[in-house]
């Protein structure tokens, strides 16, 4: 699949969570997702540093989250595996960035306290100590959310027809064939083919 071909599709199903996607889909939309991201943040840069703000970045990310949601969950099915399994690694992901800000904020805690503005006289030292430990989980976490998910989006398609249909591009199949009908109206269960009595 071309990458024009790719684009077309996933916007096509923009909330298609049913059938399957291949990897070249999956891979291209990601491609073309990172390369507006990268442009929308150089757009954010250059329009916050004369507006003071700018949204572009988070109307990209509004916009394209359900279509690359969709896509993912169709790329999960095309392997064989339930779309839920999105679940655990932007699970992990969420976790990781909760726990980042928790660590960052009790980082700040035990810098303060450390400092001569802390008005107990405290050295902060068991807050900084904690910050790290949640740093360190926080990273832990997002590394498995990462690996995760790119273990998930590498693994190699299911040949042929699967419990999410066939795969991207192939017939869809009858879910019943209609009856045959003997030709000239032959009984063609009876021997010889004698017409009907």
């Amino acid at each position: 699949m071309s990458l024009p071909d790719a684009v077309r599709s996933v916007l096509r199903q923009y909330a298609g969570f049913s059938g399957r996607a291949p990897r070249s889909e999956f891979w291209w939309w990601f491609l073309v997702t990172l390369v507006l991201g990268l442009l929308a943040g150089t757009v954010d840069l250059a329009v916050a540093a004369v507006v003071g703000v700018s949204p572009f970045n988070l109307l990209l990310v509004l916009a394209l989250f359900l279509p690359t949601l969709a896509v993912t969950v169709r790329r999960l099915h095309d392997s064989g595996l339930s779309g839920w399994w999105v679940l655990l690694f932007y699970g992990l992901g969420l976790a990781s960035a909760v726990v980042s800000v928790v660590a960052v904020v009790t980082l700040v805690v035990g810098a303060v306290q450390g400092s001569d503005l802390a008005p107990d006289g405290s050295d902060g030292g068991a807050a900084l100590t904690v910050g790290l430990v949640l740093l360190g989980v926080a990273a832990v976490a997002g590394l498995a959310s990462a690996l995760t998910w790119l273990v998930m989006m590498l693994r190699s398609s299911t040949p042929g027809v699967n419990r999410y249909g066939p795969p991207h591009g192939a017939p869809v199949p009858a879910p019943w064939a209609p009856p045959q009908v003997p030709p000239y109206g032959m009984d063609d269960t009876q021997p010889f083919g004698r017409p009907y009595a």
